[in-house]
């Protein structure tokens, strides 16, 4: 049984209505390793006395042993596609994903769309990435428990210098004019620097210290040089009547059921 299947009969079990599951981090844009785990964002729609009573169901979290799942109101995420939240917008890229087969032609207009989506604003694209920037140089050194075991052994996360380097490569990307389908997958090696050695510690302190420093003032650099533009309304108002369209089939079938 695949790790999506599994997901999706879980989410229906516990009575939700499922839209869109992808994969999303290292497993998707090709930095993992023998111990990254598989992590999917799940799309669930409400159902009509969730609409009727103007409730947004609330994010949560699955753990599994393979990895976890992110679980969202479809509404919610629309808003986070806007709001420019990269990690979102990768899953309209993802290379594994599932959906509801009654659904296929809406899943089949989102994921063609997926540059229109991630430019909708694409300022708040930059911002967005300089602010991610920010907090994995911040978090770099910080022992939050779910990586201090990775500081106390290498005395820095090795993951959150990975992703200072791999947020860098999509902000250049972005400032060549590069599709955003085409910015999710990070290359091996990143002027001259191996990803996965990256990842897996091989660094110094001081070394790791310099390279997120130096990575993280480029990527500033890079987007605020760039041209932002006003957001583009035509292709908002399209992927909220979109919204509509996925929101209006799924009650339909709830009435017909």
């Amino acid at each position: 049984m695949s790790n999506l299947f599994y997901i999706s009969e879980d989410l229906k079990d516990k009575g939700y209505n499922v839209f869109y599951i992808g994969l999303y981090g290292s497993q998707n844009y090709g930095l993992d390793t023998d111990e990254s785990d598989f992590d999917y964002k799940a799309i669930i729609i409400p159902n009509l006395d969730q609409l009727c009573r103007n409730e947004i169901i609330k994010p949560f979290k699955i753990e599994y042993d393979f990895g976890e799942v992110d679980v969202r109101d479809i509404r919610e995420v629309v808003d986070l596609w806007i709001g420019g939240r990269i990690q979102y917008l990768e899953i309209l890229g993802s290379s594994d994903y599932r959906y509801h087969k009654d659904f296929i032609d809406l899943v089949s207009e989102m994921r063609k769309n997926i540059n229109k989506i991630a430019y909708i604003d694409k300022g708040t694209v930059f911002k967005t990435i300089c602010r991610y920037s920010t907090e994995k140089v911040y978090t770099l050194e910080y022992p939050y428990p779910k990586v201090k075991a990775r500081i106390d052994k290498f005395g820095y996360d090795p993951k959150q210098l990975s992703h200072i380097i791999r947020l860098n490569v999509v902000a250049k990307r972005l400032a060549e004019g590069t599709k955003f389908s085409e910015t999710i997958n990070c290359p091996a090696f990143v002027d001259g620097l191996d990803m996965l050695g990256i990842k897996q510690g091989r660094l110094t302190v001081k070394e790791a210290r310099e390279i997120a420093k130096r990575y993280h003032e480029n990527t500033v650099a890079t987007l605020s040089a760039l041209p932002i533009g006003l957001a583009d309304e035509k292709t908002k108002k399209w992927l909220f009547d979109w919204m509509v369209k996925v929101i209006k089939k799924s009650v339909e079938k709830e009435i017909v059921l």
